[in-house]
């Protein structure tokens, strides 16, 4: 991969893994990038079953590892899911097509709040696909004390014991939302102070970890985690002594989209997809599966009448003053590198 980014070659993707359900039926082709564990177990095999399709996928770990592939020019997606965060740079970039609304006519179903949202004003490029937070996640069989702020991931008590987001716009973002700033501060000096706080927590974590902490949390290895709101949830699944909070001080909302890269063999096998992603009981499928929130209207009422229980969970639909604190990550542009250099002096304890 260094080689090729380095080389700046564009490369096709010559074979993906096979169908997700395992079929090789179907005339039609959807070839999917997506996050491994994200989906739901009945979307691939049914929209296959139903649409005369085989649905070929690959799988990434992280968002790096996606825009990587996209920016060296990897052709042969069809449809891929990205942070909205990602998804400004791949706009800005010109790296993906327009999904073409009037194709799509589910859209309808979407809330308001994601029907033209501050990282893709009018879904020009992007379909809302789950959305939720970042948490902090606590064992309550050994954190005793009330937890209610990113403070409580300095505590000297717990050393060993808690783990932080391996995802720089994460660690730095709610450090600097503990110190009463804006997560997507450009300013250097508030960035040199969240720098210095993150140096004086790193002699607590066990890791900086985007993909191990579900399991660890589960097992008891870890009893304190930044984390995202889903992941936590089967956390939970696993280990009743697992629960989460959204800090006082608030966090960061995001969104996975579903996008249509540059260089798609099918634009319109995705454009299918995305429409049948947005159908009521697909899309509450989806999200009670992966634990997330989803952003259809039309599939919130479908979950409130089967599983009320998820939808009046304000852990995974937080009320409106609970949302006022939340905060979309914007592109900083150019100032990432700044972020980059001050994350890289972080991961190697530098001052």
């Amino acid at each position: 991969m260094k080689a090729l980014i380095g080389s700046g070659a564009v490369v096709s993707l010559a074979a993906l893994g096979s169908g997700c359900s395992g079929s090789t039926a179907g005339k039609n082709i959807l070839n999917f990038y997506n996050y491994s564990d994200y989906i739901g177990k009945e979307t691939i095999p049914r929209f296959e079953k139903d649409y005369n399709f085989r649905v070929n996928c690959d799988y990434y770990s992280k968002q790096d590892i996606l825009y990587a592939k996209i920016k060296i020019g990897v052709t042969g997606y069809d449809l891929i899911v990205a942070t909205d965060l990602i998804l400004r740079r791949f706009i800005r970039q010109n790296l993906l097509i327009p999904v073409e609304k009037e194709k799509i006519p589910n859209v309808a179903n979407l809330m308001s709040r994601f029907s033209s949202p501050p990282y893709d004003p009018g879904l020009k490029y992007s379909i809302p696909y789950l959305w939720g937070s970042t948490v902090i996640a606590f064992n309550k069989k050994y954190v005793t004390e009330p937890v209610s702020s990113w403070k409580d991931l300095w505590n000297p008590k717990y050393k060993g014991k808690i783990s932080m987001l391996d995802e720089k716009r994460e660690a730095i973002g709610a450090t600097l939302i503990m110190l009463g700033y804006n997560p997507n501060s450009t300013d250097k000096k508030e960035l040199r102070e969240a720098q210095m706080k993150l140096l004086e927590q790193r002699p607590l974590l066990k890791k900086y970890t985007a993909d191990t902490y579900i399991d660890e949390l589960a097992s008891n290895e870890l009893w304190l985690a930044q984390g995202w709101s889903g992941d936590v949830i089967q956390a939970m699944r696993e280990n009743p002594d697992i629960d989460y909070i959204i800090p006082e001080e608030g966090s960061i909302i995001w969104v996975d989209c579903m996008a249509i890269p540059t260089g798609s063999p099918h634009p319109d096998s995705a454009r299918l997809f995305m429409d049948y992603i947005l159908k009521p009981e697909v899309g509450a499928e989806l999200a009670t599966h992966v634990g997330y929130a989803t952003p259809n209207k039309a599939a919130f009422d479908y979950i409130g009448k089967t599983k009320p229980e998820i939808v009046n969970d304000k852990r995974i639909y937080p009320p409106e003053k609970t949302l006022d604190r939340l905060y979309f990550n914007t592109d900083i542009g150019d100032e990432e590198k700044y972020w980059n250099k001050i994350w890289e002096d972080i991961k190697l304890g530098k001052s």
